[in-house]
């Protein structure tokens, strides 16, 4: 019997538990060492050289975690000739990215199980070292067949997800940024969508993740910017620092931007909403949600830095207003 690691404190908790190792056979030493052969017999019927702190690791650390939960495809990109790698968004383990082995081969288990913005259940092998987990069973629940239909909102659905893939953090649980891409996706496939819709969801997400504009206090004094109360029909807007500046100390600020108080209170009010069924028939005129179209432009590029093309591309398909049949190039 190998006599193992001294019986200090420190050297018999290495792992996560600790080992009583007169119970363990040279065989199973040489496992956790990595070796396939056993340990030679010594002179003095003990096993060879017996494993040291810095090699020997508790088979609990070597076995694979498996984890099931629900996810929704972020993204999907080649790995190989054969397989993928697919980002997900879950509400339990936030956002992660697995590989999946042979998923274009033609008897692959997987064909057909995912795709982009489908909602499915996973099971996965948890790798910690490299961050890219291995998918073992995927199992679809929501195809959201709409999006293989309508190019038009394909595309502002490719730019929510790229928006949501950029601000959320890896292996974050995020249970309520999940919900909001779920049900934004789905109002997608609802008649009446416009940019209503698109900077909703911006609100909410910068929101979420702590990144949201102020409107409601001055950024730099700290005194309520109330609407009613303002002596002029405008605000000022600083992309850079993020929210609104009062009059005074608007005054010989530089890289601002001037909006309406319609503007404002547009903005408010989408932040307060809680369901994107809401906005259908929200009442903004066009040339303010082209102001509310540039002046999140600016705040995001400041930011959060997203694609430079998505965004414009995505808001050039979709209507102005919910229900219009024109398209804005």
């Amino acid at each position: 019997m190998p006599s193992g690691p001294s019986s200090s404190a420190g050297e018999n908790a290495i792992g996560p538990h600790a080992v009583n190792w007169r119970f363990t056979s040279p065989m199973l030493v040489t496992i956790w060492q990595g070796r396939r052969t056993p340990p030679r017999s010594s002179g003095s019927g003990h096993a060879g050289k017996r494993p040291t702190a810095a090699t020997w690791t508790h088979p609990a650390v070597l076995l694979p975690m498996i984890f099931k939960t629900e996810g929704l495809v972020l993204r999907v990109a080649p790995f190989s000739r054969t397989s993928h790698t697919v980002l997900w968004l879950t509400p339990d383990r936030g956002k992660l990215a697995t590989l999946v082995k042979g998923a274009q081969r033609a008897k692959s288990p997987f064909l057909g199980q995912y795709d982009l913005f489908y909602t499915c259940e996973i099971l996965y092998y948890r790798r910690e070292r490299t961050g890219l987990h291995l998918l073992k069973e995927c199992t679809p629940e929501n195809t959201r067949p709409h999006f293989r239909s309508d190019w038009r909102a394909f595309v502002i659905a490719a730019y929510f997800s790229d928006l949501a893939a950029r601000l959320c953090p890896p292996e974050s649980p995020h249970p309520d940024v999940y919900k909001l891409m779920e049900a934004t996706l789905d109002a997608l496939a609802t008649p009446g969508r416009g940019w209503p819709l698109v900077f909703w969801f911006e609100l909410q997400l910068l929101g979420m993740v702590g990144l949201g504009p102020q409107l409601d206090r001055c950024l730099s004094c700290g005194r309520p910017v109330d609407l009613v109360s303002v002596d002029q029909d405008r605000c000022w807007f600083s992309p850079t620092h993020g929210g609104l500046l009062c009059n005074a100390c608007a005054a010989g600020a530089a890289g601002l931007m001037s909006a309406q108080l319609q503007v404002v209170e547009a903005l408010r009010n989408w932040r307060s909403t809680a369901s994107p069924r809401q906005l259908v028939g929200a009442g903004v005129a066009t040339e303010h949600l082209v102001t509310i179209r540039d002046l999140l432009g600016r705040f995001l590029t400041f930011h959060v830095d997203p694609h430079p093309d998505c965004r414009e591309f995505g808001l050039r398909v979709l209507p102005v207003l919910s229900g219009a049949h024109s398209h804005p190039m």
